[in-house]
């Protein structure tokens, strides 16, 4: 009895985390996104606790802000959460393409929490190791975690053709309500 409730609780925690991860928002609910990403980068600027991050962000070629990291856990763990990558361009920093950050996890663990995350991309080569999808992280809170494109929230935002590469980088795709964002990012 109790490994079939243990087996029970670790589905609805999987599905859980699975279900905050795989949604694919309408426009509007990226548009929420970006709005989110905006609220979370103005908030961790201005934190006491991250005193150093202006500094960092400053000097980053791009940066990955994820409004909300689920993470939840029953033996097996997962997390994952929709966000924003943005570039830094000779003409001021880039709208945002769309991504998804997730991972698992074994070992002994209950429990669940909600995170705002900025991750600095300090290099050309960690931003096309990003746009190539090629790019994991290590260290120990994020041992195994991915970060992959989301081409599908991409094009439904911006319209066919929309791939990071095509928004980051060549910035052929632009959204006149990215622009809060923007212009939050252009104080760095």
């Amino acid at each position: 009895m109790y490994s079939t409730v243990r087996s029970l609780v670790l589905l609805l925690t999987l599905a859980l985390v699975a279900g905050c991860v795989q949604d694919t928002p309408s426009p509007t609910a990226q548009q929420e996104l970006v709005d989110r990403a905006r609220i979370s980068f103005d908030k961790l600027m201005t934190h006491p606790d991250f005193t150093e991050l202006p500094d960092y962000v400053k000097r980053a070629n791009a940066l990955l802000i994820f409004p909300s990291i689920v993470k939840g856990a029953f033996g097996l763990g997962g997390e994952g959460g929709n966000g924003v990558l943005v570039a830094r361009g000779p003409n001021g920093w880039s709208d945002p393409a769309f991504y998804r950050v997730s991972a698992g996890s074994l070992g002994l663990q209950v429990g669940g929490q909600v995170s705002e995350v900025i991750f600095t991309v300090m290099s050309d080569k960690g931003l096309d190791a990003l746009i190539s999808n090629q790019f994991k992280f290590g260290g120990v809170s994020l041992d195994g975690t991915a970060v992959v494109k989301r081409d599908d929230l991409n094009e439904g935002y911006y319209g066919k053709g929309a791939t990071p590469y095509a928004i980051l980088i060549e910035r052929r795709f632009t959204n006149p309500n990215t622009s809060a964002l923007k212009a939050s990012l252009s104080a760095f």
